[in-house]
């Protein structure tokens, strides 16, 4: 490779051109999903001083986030009583320029690469749907990935010797970041010793305050989490963890169902080969090493059930930089017209999923179908949009049933813990062990695979023994409500015969302002109150199920029962909209 030129204004000019797409991408997949709800309500309940907890009580707590300094950071915002769904997305997004800035200037400046393989090769972050989807959606992807390439960067791709002070923070932000980003250190350390003894160079002082700093951070956060958890390791491993052949089966279908998907990561192949026949193979083996890692460790957790590969993102960097190896390979040999072509006709075939479009064919991509929970395959994009629309429903039923059950009330649930609890702050068991200890200890029923991260799941008979106040809750719309309770009633018989003797059948309309769809009513057993009759509340629920089915609406349910309005409602407005009439 030649020496480019220094640093220019040209760099700058299309270092904000770069920045400019992104931002128009991450304009276009501004979401939220359920899973950082959960990390809003630890937050939430640390600025309250309630601690990191997510359900409140006298019990042990339960480290149900996989992501500490994102949930200290977003303590931070509940404490300043700023707008949760917003600032985190703005701090992922920032960090995903951030990323942007970083792989574009590793490549000028330590790859050397010319201005235009550099610029063409930084599109595939700037206009590629997975940094994009992750740059947004509340969980710490992003920052994630930005620290670990930093790490790398500071401690590889540095000209001179480790930079002792800047990698130690490096380390101790990627250490807290992600419970596995301890062992991305190791792994990154582990490859500085081989790419520093390849160049001819000694570790020295710098290598040695940067593994003491890894050993000091895992040290502090093991015995902080042993003192207030009771546990070595964070309790989502022992929800989602654990090893298995259809494990690791379903975690190669992630991959190669990605991979089909996108197409771009297919260029890893020659990419790499490119690379190794280079003379700088001191920094470019780690940085295919760190870029296979990515599929490795995928296959390893048995994949991710979340929209356009989140866990290959954060590794995605590294990908790029071999691309502009290649490119400047193809443009050092006066193949111009190839370079930027082929640069383009990526960029371009990367960007088509972001809109459902697919040149590999769906019956191809679904032989890989990796959410078990589902039998139907979801394309990427599906995915993404399921997962902003569940968010959505889940956070309108915390809001409901918030407004319906009794503060500090208990109910069993099974999907959208995060923004159900966040909105309703009812005491959750879970069924998937995430947030609750004692699901997460014992095994699991049976070996079959669910939805990747969601294999440990128990019955709802196994929570009866907390005696929760409610056990089963469902969405129907006023023409299945009939059949609802009654689905909802044969459900409650199959939990045992004693049963009915402590949970009865209700329901309640759902205002239209609190509803992802119109006429929407909860159903749900709840726990007999003292003094109630359960065969009068049973006459009663099945005359107010009539009532509804003749039509009348269920807004005067609403009104009798005491259910706040909105301060914009009017007694003329029979069913008010989900917005503010203007």
């Amino acid at each position: 490779m030649k020496a480019s030129a220094p640093w220019s204004t040209r760099d700058r000019l299309l270092l904000l051109c770069l920045w400019a797409i992104f931002a128009a991408l991450v304009q276009r997949f501004w979401f939220l999903t359920d899973d950082s709800y959960i990390s809003f309500r630890y937050s939430r309940n640390l600025a309250l001083g309630n601690g990191l907890r997510f359900n409140l009580g006298e019990h042990l707590p339960v480290e149900g986030y996989s992501n500490l300094l994102w949930v200290l950071a977003c303590a931070g915002i509940e404490r300043l009583g700023l707008n949760i769904e917003f600032w985190p997305l703005i701090i992922s997004g920032l960090c995903g320029g951030g990323l942007l800035t970083l792989v574009y200037r590793t490549m000028r400046m330590r790859l050397e690469l010319d201005t235009t393989p550099a610029f063409l090769a930084s599109l595939s972050v700037a206009a590629f749907p997975p940094i994009a989807v992750w740059s947004t959606g509340g969980l710490a992807t992003m920052p994630f990935a930005l620290l670990l390439f930093i790490t790398f960067e500071r401690s590889i791709l540095r000209r001179k010797a480790i930079h002792g002070p800047s990698t130690c923070v490096a380390i101790v932000g990627l250490c807290l970041i992600r419970v596995e980003g301890a062992y991305w250190t190791v792994a990154i350390l582990l490859l500085t010793a081989v790419s520093r003894r390849a160049a001819g160079e000694r570790l020295g002082y710098g290598y040695l305050l940067a593994s003491c700093a890894l050993v000091a951070t895992v040290v502090a956060q093991v015995t902080w989490r042993n003192a207030y958890y009771g546990l070595l390791v964070a309790n989502t491993v022992s929800a989602k963890g654990g090893m298995s052949m259809a494990r690791l089966e379903r975690g190669l279908d992630y991959i190669t169902g990605w991979t089909l998907t996108m197409l771009v990561p297919l260029l890893l192949i020659p990419a790499a080969w490119i690379a190794l026949r280079q003379k700088r193979k001191a920094i470019l083996l780690p940085l295919v090493a760190m870029a296979m890692a990515g599929f490795a460790f995928s296959i390893l957790v048995s994949g991710d059930y979340m929209t356009f590969g989140r866990f290959m993102v954060p590794f995605w960097a590294f990908n790029v930089l071999l691309l502009g190896v290649m490119w400047q390979a193809l443009h050092e040999r006066g193949h111009r017209r190839t370079c930027i072509s082929a640069a383009l006709a990526c960029v371009v075939i990367g960007l088509l999923p972001g809109w459902d479009v697919h040149l590999v064919p769906k019956s191809v991509r679904e032989r890989f179908h990796f959410r078990h929970n589902t039998p139907r395959h979801s394309s990427e994009f599906e995915q993404w949009r399921n997962q902003e629309r569940y968010a959505q429903v889940w956070a309108a039923r915390g809001r409901v049933l918030k407004r319906w059950l009794k503060p500090g009330s208990s109910i069993v649930l099974d999907t959208g813990i995060g923004a159900t609890a966040y909105y309703s702050d009812l005491f959750i068991h879970d069924r998937g062990g995430l947030v609750t200890r004692e699901t997460a200890e014992r095994p699991a029923l049976s070996d079959r695979l669910y939805s990747p991260g969601h294999d440990m799941k128990k019955p709802m008979k196994f929570f009866l023994k907390y005696r929760p106040d409610t056990i089963i809750a469902e969405w129907p719309t006023r023409p299945a409500l009939a059949n609802q309770l009654e689905r909802v009633r044969a459900k409650l018989e199959r939990l045992g015969p004693d049963i009915e003797a402590d949970y009865l059948v209700d329901f309640r309309p759902v205002p239209a302002w609190d509803a992802p769809s119109p006429h929407l009513f909860v159903v749900y057993a709840r726990r007999i109150e003292e003094g109630e009759s359960p065969e009068q509340v049973a006459a009663l629920v099945d005359q107010r199920a009539a009532d509804v089915l003749d039509g009348i609406t269920p807004y005067r349910d609403v009104v009798m029962d005491g259910y706040p309005l909105p301060p914009w409602y009017r007694p003329e407005m029979s069913e008010p909209t989900r917005s503010r009439p203007r």
